[in-house]
C-alpha cells in the first residue's frame, strides 16, 4: 500500500508542479502583453501632450506677434495726419500717399507699431493684404464731410475688411473714426454709422 501511496502522491505533486509551471507562464505572458499595453498608452499619451503644448506655444507666438495698428481708409480721410500726431506728436501737411508709413507708439513703457496704409484703391489692398497678419487692431478713418459723396466706396472697402477671414478668424478688433469733426458740415457719429448701416 505504501508504495501506491506514494505513486500517488508523487502524480499529484507532478500534477501540481506542471499546473504551477503552466501558470506561471501565462501570468509572465499577461504581464508582458499588460507591459507592452501599459507602454503604448502612456507613448500616445506623452505624444498627445506634447503636440498639444507645441500647437499652444505656436497659437501663442502668433497672437504674442500681433502688434501692428492699421490705419486704413479712402484717400484723403485724414489717416496721415493722424499717423504723425501719434507717431511724431505733431501735425504735418499731407498729400496722396502710394506707399504705407510705419513707425512706433510708445505708450506706458510698451510700444505698438502704427502702419499708416495708402487710400488709393489701386494700392490699398496690396498694403491690406502684407499687413493684415500682423493686425492687433483696424482703425478704419471716414472722412464725415464726404460721407454721403462717398458712401459707396467706404462701405464696400469697410465690407471687405470685415469679410477677411484674416480679420474675423483672429478676432481683430476694429474702430470705426470719424475723422474732420470739426468742420460744420460734417455728420456726426451717428449719422455716419445710420448711413453705413444701409449701404451695407
Amino acid at each position: 500500500m505504501v508504495p501506491i501511496i506514494e505513486v500517488h502522491i508523487k502524480k499529484i505533486g507532478a500534477y501540481a508542479a506542471n499546473f504551477v509551471l503552466r501558470t506561471t507562464n501565462m501570468d509572465k505572458e499577461t504581464l508582458t502583453e499588460d507591459t507592452y499595453g501599459d507602454f503604448i498608452k502612456v507613448y500616445i499619451a506623452v505624444v498627445v501632450i506634447f503636440i498639444t503644448l507645441v500647437l499652444f506655444l505656436i497659437y501663442r507666438s502668433r497672437r504674442t506677434s500681433r502688434r501692428c495698428i492699421l490705419l486704413t481708409g479712402l484717400c484723403n480721410s485724414g489717416k496721415t495726419v493722424l499717423y504723425a500726431r501719434l507717431v511724431h506728436g505733431r501735425s504735418i501737411e499731407t498729400f496722396t500717399s502710394m506707399k504705407e508709413n510705419a513707425g512706433e507708439y510708445v505708450i506706458n513703457g510698451s510700444s505698438l507699431k502704427i502702419i499708416d496704409i495708402p487710400g488709393h484703391e489701386r494700392v490699398r489692398d496690396k498694403f491690406f493684404d502684407k499687413y493684415k497678419v500682423e493686425a492687433k487692431a483696424i482703425v478704419y478713418v471716414v472722412d464725415s464731410t464726404l460721407i454721403q459723396e462717398e458712401i459707396c466706396d467706404i462701405a464696400e472697402y469697410l465690407y471687405n475688411i470685415l469679410s477677411c477671414p484674416d480679420i474675423r478668424n483672429n478676432n481683430i478688433n476694429i474702430l470705426i473714426l470719424c475723422n474732420k469733426q470739426d468742420i460744420p458740415s460734417s455728420k456726426n457719429c451717428d449719422d455716419v454709422k445710420s448711413l453705413l448701416e444701409k449701404e451695407m
